[in-house]
């Protein structure tokens, strides 16, 4: 009778990660920490052909020479979500890209934007606009529900996220105004996200409008401004008001009457109305009932599906 031995196989055991290589790949790279372990375990903690494999896998930010990284890079964002949330504070917006909405879909991709959302509420800063981005990249998450989150910055869930995606992921628009007398934004989110009491509000179109009144009645004045923000939305304006477009432009577009309708927030239609009105004269008229001046001081508008 023939005998069979029964062999048991056993994963090898992963090599314990030098702390000194460990900071070394991290410092030319750029890549996440969890990105350089599992490099190093994976090339028997060879320095060098780590560097290469997280290159090869588009980790290596400084200089990104990666065959993947560089094929990645030259891909378009598509598709993301803008997070909206409109309190008695002020206003907060982050807006998240990616390339498909296969990805945008992904409980990894919202609940990192909940997450940036939550980050951006923590700043001191009164206002912050797309000029702070790459400083905003920097801050550490802390106390989030979800544990990869916690400890790591923007930058390092930006950079898992695009690895666990195999897209590219990056905040594209941020956006924080405070509330202050005489000072009331408006908003408004289209395609919003069924999403739990409390948390930040996702869609995939925004508008901000931003102006100055000294009216008493603030419920009357921020309810022109959400509609304003509406109309940023769904017309997408450039500009305010005409004189406020540069010189050059203004002199060869401003008897332009279908580019002014088009580009312009105050000559554009009204849309919050079946009567046929501007904007600039639907302004006039809430004045007028009011009794009180309202000037629009900024507008932003944030579209992922462009």
């Amino acid at each position: 009778m023939q005998i069979h031995t029964l062999r048991r196989t056993f994963p090898l055991a992963r090599c314990i990660v030098s702390r000194a290589k460990l900071k070394t790949l991290r410092d030319i790279t750029g890549s996440p920490i969890t990105a350089c372990k599992t490099a190093l375990d994976e090339t028997n903690q060879d320095v060098q052909k780590a560097k290469e494999l997280l290159e090869t896998r588009g980790l290596a930010y400084p200089k990104p020479r990666g065959i993947a990284r560089t094929k990645r890079l030259a891909r378009r964002y598509k598709d993301g979500y803008v997070s909206l949330h409109d309190g008695e504070e002020g206003v907060r917006v982050v807006q998240l890209s990616c390339e498909t909405d296969f990805v945008a879909r992904t409980k990894e991709f919202t609940d990192s934007l909940k997450a940036f959302m939550n980050a951006l509420a923590k700043c001191p800063n009164e206002t912050i606009d797309n000029t702070e981005i790459e400083k905003f990249m920097e801050m550490k998450l802390v106390d989030e529900k979800e544990d990869r989150h916690n400890n790591k910055t923007i930058k390092e869930v930006l950079a898992l996220l695009s690895s666990n995606t195999l897209e590219n992921c990056d905040i594209n628009n941020l956006l924080k105004r405070t509330v202050r007398p005489g000072l009331v934004i408006g908003s408004y989110l289209h395609g919003e996200l069924e999403g739990r009491a409390g948390e930040p509000r996702i869609g995939t179109r925004a508008g901000v409008a931003v102006c100055e009144s000294q009216s008493r009645n603030i419920a009357g004045v921020k309810k022109l401004a959400n509609s304003i923000a509406m109309q940023v939305a769904a017309m997408k304006p450039m500009y305010i008001a005409k004189e406020l477009m540069p010189e050059n432009l203004l002199e060869s577009k401003g008897k332009d009457k279908g580019f002014l309708e088009e580009m312009v927030l105050m000559e554009q239609q009204y849309v919050d109305t079946d009567e046929k009105k501007t904007v600039n004269e639907a302004i006039i008229q809430k004045q007028y009932e009011l009794k009180a001046e309202i000037k629009f001081k900024e507008i932003f508008y944030y579209d992922c599906k462009q």
